[in-house]
């Protein structure tokens, strides 16, 4: 990796710190990834050589590969802030090819009671942004161009590994078993059949003891479906069951209507509506006070806004259209919005 590229080949000449570094070098030489995010890991502590040879002694380089990840991927992790962990293992909930933004990401961290400072005065934005970049220098993001960032397989395999069953993915492939303890769900299947067997949707006689009623994180990726009115129908059974649900993101699919039984998600902080064909946003949608992120870019027909949306007086990030808030009679009555983000169309 180039990390260890100024690694001397003469042993002869080589320092303590050098001699330890071409020994990491030697165990990692296949492995680019790994070598680069331990180099960026070890790089934070460059003078500290009692730090390095405990890493280059750790037992966990014995194991090979744990739960099919390098021990330098798990040692990367291992050396992080407490604080950087838990919002990396979040990072479970994505799909493996997913694009994001820094502050989709950030906001999300936020929404969950994940980010907090030392410093008063900043904000918990401001602080999960220097945990985004934190992990971008670490090698667990890898930018792409203007804002846009992905995970490598081995990372997002990392951070499932670590999140364990707190996290669920149902996919086409997945097992129908979904732990009870998960918090965290994303749904990723256009086979609507599967989706309500996995979800037990019709199962249940008292929605306060599904395992819904517990999740925190609703992430959907649907594919065609989603104009369909049994797809709506399953989106209104889940409304009605995940009531503790803070971050829900229904980006790009297609939806055109969204159930009336929105407004039962009371704890919600985060709704990513982006990319939708949604029609009308009904009055329904301004009765989630708690509601902190707003993302309506990008629908098509543009959206106005509902007439009651100043209600929403915990709303800090509002991403929408310029007409959408050119609408908004009196957007001063939002007085805790950090910035309005206008999508020009």
């Amino acid at each position: 990796g180039d990390d260890w590229d100024d690694v001397v080949e003469d042993e002869e000449e080589l320092s303590p710190m050098e001699k330890i570094a071409s020994e990491f070098a030697k165990r990692m030489v296949s492995l680019p990834l790994s070598a680069r995010a331990l180099g960026r890991a070890l790089r934070f502590r460059q003078d500290d050589e009692d730090h390095w040879r405990n890493v280059l002694e750790d037992k966990l380089w014995e194991s090979q590969d744990f739960c099919g990840i390098s021990p330098a991927l798990w040692l990367s992790y291992r050396h992080l802030d407490p604080r950087l962990k838990q919002c990396f293992a979040y990072c479970a909930v994505l799909p493996g090819d997913h694009v994001f933004r820094k502050e989709e990401l950030v906001n999300m961290w936020v929404s969950q009671g994940q980010i907090y400072s030392d410093r008063a005065a900043m904000r918990l934005e401001d602080t999960g942004g220097e945990f985004f970049d934190e992990l971008v220098q670490r090698c667990f993001f890898q930018p792409l161009a203007s804002n846009r960032f992905v995970m490598h397989k081995s990372m997002l395999d990392l951070a499932r590994a670590v999140a364990m069953s707190r996290f669920f993915m149902i996919t086409d492939e997945s097992s129908g078993d979904i732990p009870q303890e998960v918090r965290h769900l994303t749904i990723r299947t256009s086979n609507l059949s599967k989706l309500k067997s996995d979800l037990a949707l019709q199962t249940w006689s008292s929605p306060d003891h599904h395992f819904l009623y517990q999740v925190r994180t609703i992430l959907l990726f649907t594919g065609d479906v989603s104009e369909s009115d049994e797809f709506l129908d399953v989106l209104a059974h889940i409304f009605s069951m995940a009531k503790s649900v803070r971050v829900l993101a229904l980006s790009c699919e297609n939806i055109t209507f969204l159930p009336p039984e929105i407004s039962q998600l009371r704890h919600l902080r985060y709704l990513n509506l982006s990319g939708n064909k949604i029609i009308d946003l009904q009055e329904t949608l301004c009765q989630l006070y708690n509601l902190q992120v707003l993302d309506v870019r990008s629908n098509s027909p543009p959206l106005h806004p509902p007439d009651g949306i100043t209600s929403l007086i915990n709303l800090r990030h509002l991403y929408a259209s310029e007409s959408f808030l050119s609408s908004i009679s009196d957007i001063h009555g939002l007085s805790n919005l950090q910035q309005l983000d206008v999508f020009h169309v």
